[in-house]
């Protein structure tokens, strides 16, 4: 018979062979999932950063689009520019840098038209087109302004309103 404290101190051993085994897998299966983890967030900043470069050049190529002469307003010359301003997008999907142009012109008095313009940058190709006319009738009890679409079009489909024209634009602004 084996005395009781050699019994203890195998028992001991056997249950530290276990548990060091255990441990060992344990920490072996950890760092495999730590490298994988490593691995995956490598990935995610290697495609950010490709993504902001994208977006970078974008916004680089649409200023000096808008700024370089190659947009053009359509409102006539005598037309007082009251704002003009645009944004970029870089759409992934279709690998196209977008601008969206907003021109506001005074024509008489207080009645001005807005416009707002989608190209595609690097094609230098409108591909939509908002105009609104915004008509002021001032009386000494009143300020009436009437707006009315006079031409909206997106992607050569015909639109009616300002919301329509948004929801066909908003997917080449925010994908």
């Amino acid at each position: 018979m084996i005395p009781v404290p050699t019994l203890l101190r195998l028992l001991f051993v056997f249950v530290m062979v276990i548990f060091v085994g255990c441990y060992d897998e344990r920490i072996s299966k950890l760092e495999k999932q730590n490298q994988e983890l490593q691995s995956d967030m490598n990935k995610m900043k290697t495609t950010i950063l490709a993504d902001y470069d994208l977006q970078t050049k974008c916004s680089r190529d649409a200023r000096d689009f808008f700024f370089g002469g190659f947009y053009t307003r359509s409102a006539s010359e005598t037309a007082q520019t009251i704002v003009q301003n645009y944004t970029t997008h870089y759409y992934k999907v279709e690998n196209i840098c977008y601008m969206l142009v907003l021109d506001y012109y005074r024509f008489k008095g207080q009645s001005w038209v807005s416009e707002e313009s989608l190209w595609g940058v690097n094609q230098g190709v409108q591909h939509a087109f908002l105009r609104v006319n915004h008509i002021v009738r001032l009386t000494p009890t009143t300020h009436n302004v009437n707006d009315s679409v006079v031409e909206c079009e997106v992607f050569n489909q015909e639109c009616k309103t300002v919301d329509e024209f948004n929801d066909l634009v908003r997917p080449y602004m925010n994908q």
